[in-house]
């Protein structure tokens, strides 16, 4: 087997408000202060004196804030391996893909390029595909939470958009990456740089981005228009979950992925690939 690594960068600029599927079931009405406390209404943050700094504008006049686009409490309690399998299997069960299963294995790999990516300060892939068991790879840097960092990824389905019949070049690696069919299991990691989370994801078992158009085809959905509605995934794969209101959930529940600091939050994040061929 042949393999060589193919580092597709990819600098995107984004204000890390919170993932925007399944909102309504992840997220509360109740807008959080950079301190974890609530914005009560007509009011500013008591920390700061204005809106929160994740907020994407905000306002004031005659002592009133005006804060619009802002992150939320969230709704559900979940780890962090859950936040990941859940917005994976959101993303696949929008294109009738198979469910992925966490493996903590995987996850134990995947602490890998978490670790070199932190010590550099960049992101640096591991070689996954050499691992046991073989694997492909997402790296990201720089988004606030799973669900951002999965989204992220998926979003080059848009943006560059994968053409059908194609191996679809480095611009949509992580789409096809997390999309691919025959993959089955999923092990993630995560740490800090500085103020920055770097996220890690390795997906094995027929680990993707492996082999000519042939299996793309047989792997990637051919048509880049979702066949499952929003409403049916969301209720699919976050209906049964026990919720809880409580704004110390903003991120993570207890054991779950580590929180950031608001300046994480703000500014860019960058994407890399690991392409096997």
């Amino acid at each position: 087997m042949h393999l060589t690594a193919l580092s597709a960068l990819l600098a995107l600029c984004l204000v890390g408000v919170g993932a925007e599927f399944c909102a309504s079931h992840l997220y509360t009405n109740t807008v959080l202060c950079d301190d974890g406390s609530e914005l009560k209404a007509g009011s500013c943050c008591l920390d700061n004196g204005f809106c929160p700094s994740k907020c994407r504008s905000g306002s004031m006049s005659n002592g009133v804030c005006t804060c619009k686009s802002c992150p939320k409490a969230r709704k559900l309690v979940l780890t962090s391996a859950e936040q990941w399998t859940r917005a994976h299997n959101y993303f696949r069960c929008r294109h009738g893909q198979p469910a992925l299963e966490w493996s903590s294995d995987v996850a134990t790999n995947a602490e890998k390029p978490a670790t070199q990516s932190c010590s550099t300060g960049s992101l640096v892939h591991s070689n996954s595909y050499s691992m046991t068991p073989s694997a492909g790879e997402n790296l990201a840097a720089g988004q606030a939470t799973p669900e951002d960092a999965t989204e992220a990824w998926y979003s080059e389905i848009t943006s560059p958009g994968y053409t059908p019949g194609t191996r679809g070049g480095s611009g949509v690696g992580h789409y096809t990456a997390l999309i691919w069919n025959a993959t089955s299991r999923l092990g993630c990691a995560d740490c800090m740089s500085g103020a920055q989370p770097m996220w890690a994801c390795q997906y094995a078992d027929a680990p993707p981005n492996y082999g000519g158009v042939a299996e793309y085809v047989k792997n990637v959905p051919q048509t880049n228009a979702p066949i499952a509605t929003e409403a049916a995934c969301c209720e699919k794969v976050y209906g049964g979950v026990a919720a809880t209101t409580s704004a110390t959930s903003l991120l993570n529940a207890t054991g779950g992925a580590r929180c950031c600091s608001p300046a994480a939050l703000l500014g860019s994040f960058v994407l890399l690939l690991l392409v096997c061929k």
